[in-house]
């Protein structure tokens, strides 16, 4: 009895363990998408949109204006610097053939090329996986997490 106890605590203080570590884990990665988001949008406040010039859009294709005209029937706003869009249905990761429910967020600036992607999206029943880009001041940061503690990472300058 006293040997199945011992096992029992020893069961119980593992999965407490992984558990902590897992939280902490998932605490710091969202830290990081935070702060990375709040980086975009500090960047893109610094950056002013150069003045619209109707001359420019009479220079380029026809069908070009025809879409810029359509899209932007009255002119390009250059007052927003930048963007946050959250977005939400399946999705199929690499080398895999269902889809999977997945959420995602994007913030982007609008004068300058820097954003941040991120997403949650299950594997299988109860195992997420984590994963976000990041692209600022020529700098590409990749990173994507089980919540199982199993981590991939990929940076290029």
């Amino acid at each position: 009895m006293k040997t199945l106890k011992n096992a029992l605590l020893a069961l119980l203080s593992i999965l407490a363990t992984v558990i902590a570590i897992t939280g902490i884990a998932a605490y710091f990665t969202e830290s990081d998408i935070d702060q990375n988001c709040q980086r975009i949008v500090s960047l893109a406040q610094k950056t002013r949109a150069p003045p619209f010039d109707t001359a420019q859009i009479a220079l380029l294709p026809q069908p070009v204006q025809r879409f810029v005209q359509f899209t932007f029937p009255n002119g390009i706003r250059t007052d927003i610097a930048a963007v946050e869009i959250d977005m939400k249905g399946l999705f199929r990761r690499p080398k895999t053939e269902p889809f999977n429910h997945t959420t995602a967020h994007q913030t982007f600036a609008v004068h300058v090329p820097a954003l941040v992607f991120d997403a949650l999206t299950s594997i299988i029943p109860l195992i997420w996986a984590r994963a976000y880009d990041v692209y600022a001041q020529g700098d590409m940061k990749m990173k994507a997490k089980e919540r199982w503690l199993k981590k991939f990472e990929q940076s290029d300058k």
